[in-house]
C-alpha cells in the first residue's frame, strides 16, 4: 500500500532501543516550527481523514484545501489575546495510556473489537474517559467495528435465515416423501383392482 497521497503527511522509520517502528508524521506548516504529531503504523497506514481528526483533537488547525497544518501555538484565527483561555483538555498519563492500550489489545481481533466490546465499555471498565480509549485505538489499532446492537441484529437475521432455509429443506423432503408414498399406494391399488377384475371374470 502506498503512503497517503497528501502533502504534509509523511512516513518515517524510527529505531529506539533496538526496536524499529513506522510512524506517520504531520509537521507544523509554520516556517521554523519543530512541532509535529507522530502516529504509529500498525497493520495499515491511516487514511488522511483519520489523521486530520487526530490532529484536530490535539488542537491543531487543519486546512485540507491548502494542505496546511498549524500547531496550537501558530494556528490561525487564535483569539487568546481577546477571549478567556479555554481550560486544557485533560490527557492520560503514560501509565493510563499503557492500561488502555493493554485493554484494547486484549479485546481487538483482526480489524475491530471482539463482540460486545466498545470504546465506551473499556472506558467504563477502567474508569477513564472513553474518548481517551477512542483516540488510542484510532492511533494504534484501527476502526472499532460495528456497534454491538447492530451486530446482534445482524446475527439474529442470519439465525432466522438459517432456520427458514432448514424448514424449507425439511418441508421439501417431506413433500417428496409423501409423493413417493402416494405413488406406492397407487401401484398397490392398481394391483388389487386387477385381482378383483380377474375374480369377477
Amino acid at each position: 500500500m502506498k503512503p497517503p497521497d497528501y502533502e504534509g503527511i509523511t512516513e518515517s522509520v524510527q529505531r529506539t532501543g533496538g526496536q524499529t517502528r513506522r510512524v506517520q508524521v504531520v509537521k507544523c506548516s509554520c516556517e521554523g516550527c519543530a512541532a509535529q504529531i507522530e502516529m504509529p503504523v500498525t497493520n495499515e497506514r491511516k487514511p488522511p481523514s483519520v489523521i486530520f481528526n487526530i490532529a484536530r483533537r490535539k488542537d491543531w488547525s487543519v486546512n485540507e484545501g491548502k494542505r496546511e497544518f498549524l500547531c496550537p501555538e501558530h494556528k490561525k484565527g487564535s483569539k487568546m489575546a481577546t477571549t478567556p483561555k479555554e481550560p486544557e483538555v485533560r490527557q492520560p498519563t503514560e501509565e493510563q495510556r499503557r492500561l488502555i492500550f493493554r485493554e484494547i489489545d486484549e479485546n481487538y481481533s483482526g480489524k475491530c473489537y471482539v463482540s460486545g466490546v466498545t470504546d465506551k465499555s473499556i472506558g467504563e471498565k477502567l474508569k477513564m474517559p472513553w474518548a481517551w480509549v477512542k483516540e488510542i485505538r484510532e492511533e494504534n489499532f484501527g476502526p472499532a467495528g460495528l456497534d454491538p446492537a447492530i451486530q446482534a441484529a445482524i446475527n439474529k437475521v442470519e439465525e432466522l435465515e438459517a432456520r427458514i432455509t432448514k424448514m424449507e429443506t425439511d418441508a421439501l423432503a417431506a413433500f417428496e416423501g409423501s409423493v413417493r408414498q402416494i405413488g406406492d399406494l397407487t401401484e398397490q391399488l392398481k394391483a388389487v383392482r386387477s385381482s378383483l377384475l380377474r375374480f369377477a371374470a
